[in-house]
């Protein structure tokens, strides 16, 4: 009887190293295998205005313009390098008549700064084949739905959310409505030291809003779209390059295209919104484009002038028509007229609108 326990504790021990020796000791290798692979996208850009270039056609320079009256940015956009490299030559290990001088080495030119980027249509494929996620959509909705009386538990009962136009219907079992919020943000790698070096690097994000809250925020379920190195931020004139990118995606993803599900691996028709914008109140002017609290009209939701704001009362309320307008106004009109324009309205063009 000892002698069977014996063995069998024995060949236990056995199963267990294998099974050890089959996962990979790499810290690097695990994280590889457990975490799936995205086709990354480099697209050069201006690292002063932060214009996006395609790369067989990157000019020398950036030709970028405020607006049409404005010089060029005239920055350069790649830089040249030589390919020489020095070698220390010690006696009896290399002939110095076989060392390159550095003026006939050859040279090549990288570009200066590049976006990195996640496609929209690879992370939506990888997301809704997830076992279980269609489900906890479903439940939620089903759930929110259910509340007959006035407490409001998510933003799905908004009005925004219910008077979304959708090119499907909703209670189709083979379709799925998606919404989305969007987080553009920068921080400081080197942390938030006056005294010490600033740099900034800017993070462009989406988090669907169509799951349940309580996992909405969690990381594997965040869309990482933009990762810009820095060294500096954008402004309010520039930070617009950084969004159209997006939106070109999500307006691509506005009629319904069929993907494969996890629960309908033959296909359903989703659509997308963006519904809301979600940043501290710096950030959120400038993405937004409206003006900042020094301005004439620094609130992006009324008209309420700064010289009122001890009155503690709501201005008239903006139109989003009537902000159209206003940045197509801004877009049109020479650098002069735009500083008029953001002093009378307080809103310049967006890529949002």
């Amino acid at each position: 009887m000892a002698r069977n326990l014996l063995l069998w504790i024995l060949k236990h021990q056995q199963k267990q190293r294998m099974n050890q020796l089959a996962l990979p000791q790499d810290p690097f290798t695990l994280i590889k295998m457990a975490v799936p692979t995205f086709d990354l996208c480099r697209i050069p850009y201006c690292p002063v205005c932060f214009s996006l270039y395609q790369l067989k056609q990157l000019p020398p320079k950036c030709t970028y313009r405020e607006t049409p009256q404005c010089n060029p940015c005239n920055t350069e956009l790649f830089l040249t390098q030589s390919s020489f490299r020095s070698i220390c030559i010690r006696e009896g290990k290399m002939n110095p008549a076989y060392q390159i001088h550095p003026c006939y080495s050859p040279f090549y030119s990288i570009p200066i700064g590049t976006y990195i980027t996640q496609m929209l249509d690879m992370w939506l494929c990888w997301f809704l084949l997830l076992h279980g996620i269609e489900d906890q959509m479903s439940k939620w909705s089903d759930e929110v739905l259910a509340q007959n009386d006035e407490r409001i538990m998510d933003i799905q009962q908004g009005n925004s959310w219910k008077e979304m136009k959708w090119k499907t219907k909703a209670k189709d079992a083979k379709s799925l409505q998606l919404f989305f919020s969007l987080f553009v943000n920068w921080f400081n790698p080197r942390h938030n030291k006056l005294a010490g070096k600033q740099q900034s690097i800017v993070i462009v994000c989406m988090a669907c809003l169509t799951l349940p809250p309580s996992i909405q925020q969690k990381f594997e379920y965040i869309f990482i779209s933009w990762l810009i190195p820095g060294p500096q931020a954008p402004d309010m004139s520039t930070i617009g390059h950084l969004v159209s990118p997006l939106v070109d995606y999500l307006l691509a993803f506005e009629g319904p295209i069929n993907i494969p599900t996890s629960n309908f691996p033959e296909g359903r028709l989703i659509e997308t919104r963006l519904l809301t914008l979600i940043d501290d109140s710096g950030e959120r002017h400038k993405v937004g484009e409206f003006a900042l609290h020094s301005e004439n009209f620094m609130c992006p939701w009324c008209m309420i002038r700064e010289t009122d704001l001890l009155k503690v009362k709501l201005g008239p309320l903006r139109v989003g028509e009537e902000v159209k307008e206003m940045g197509k106004k801004w877009k049109k009109a020479s650098k002069n007229q735009c500083m008029v324009l953001m002093r009378t309205n307080g809103v310049r063009f967006s890529e949002l609108n």
